[in-house]
């Protein structure tokens, strides 16, 4: 069996268009989906997180959070922090979660989290 290249204009044309439009459909797909704004990692400090992005590094109080938005689109779990005042990292703050065993819901981690947060938010608007 011999392989032979483009057989015709048309082919090479066919070829030259999947290997332009290809990485820009992927590119696309994952900024629709979130993927470039995810930080490293979350860790919990009692009353603020502390948000790590590669070098960087912030220590953000659970007050300052306005608003929680928990998803599990296409099976990757993400937990979105909307801040009163942007950080370093921006108004928002999105990382990946853990998974439950059947995934439809939050673990209980992040509930008790998006639960302190509306505490703090409801005592700092009290407090206005």
């Amino acid at each position: 069996m011999v392989i032979t290249g483009a057989k015709s204009g048309a082919d090479l044309f066919s070829f030259l268009v999947f290997l332009v439009f290809v990485p820009i459909i992927g590119y696309a797909s994952m900024k629709l989906i979130g993927l470039f704004d995810l930080v490293d990692e979350v860790l919990d400090a009692g009353d603020a997180l502390i948000v790590r992005n590669g070098d960087r590094e912030e220590r953000v109080l659970v007050a300052d959070f306005v608003d929680v938005n928990y998803t599990d689109m296409l099976g990757l779990p993400r937990l979105r922090l909307v801040l009163r005042t942007p950080s370093q990292f921006g108004n928002r703050i999105t990382f990946c979660v853990p998974r439950t065993f059947l995934g439809f819901r939050p673990t209980p981690v992040i509930e008790e989290l998006i639960r302190r947060i509306d505490t703090a938010r409801e005592e700092a608007s009290d407090a206005r």
